[in-house]
């Protein structure tokens, strides 16, 4: 079998081609990653951050809360108290 200098001359441009487009595909890849982390990370960032208000504001409520109970469990006896202050004074 001889090849021509036609021949090799086609063989080595559909090499070079298939060559060229792996890499270039390669490189695509490459960069459609990196975006894609860069922007997950991005989310996690603020999704971390919202986590972190909403903790917060958890916090500020279960205070709150705990206030209003400390409140009621020192207003309800002495309501209590009036309530049967005027059933007697009746």
């Amino acid at each position: 079998m001889e090849f021509g200098l036609k021949d090799l001359l086609y063989i080595i441009s559909i090499v070079v081609s298939a060559l060229i487009s792996f890499l270039g595909t390669r490189h695509g890849i490459k960069e459609y990653v990196r975006d894609k982390h860069d922007d997950l990370k991005d989310q996690i960032y603020d999704l971390k951050i919202k986590l972190q208000e909403h903790k917060a504001k958890d916090d500020l409520q279960q205070q709150v809360i705990e206030q209003i109970g400390k409140q009621m469990n020192e207003l309800i006896p002495k309501l209590i108290s009036q309530l049967e202050d005027k059933k007697v004074r009746k």
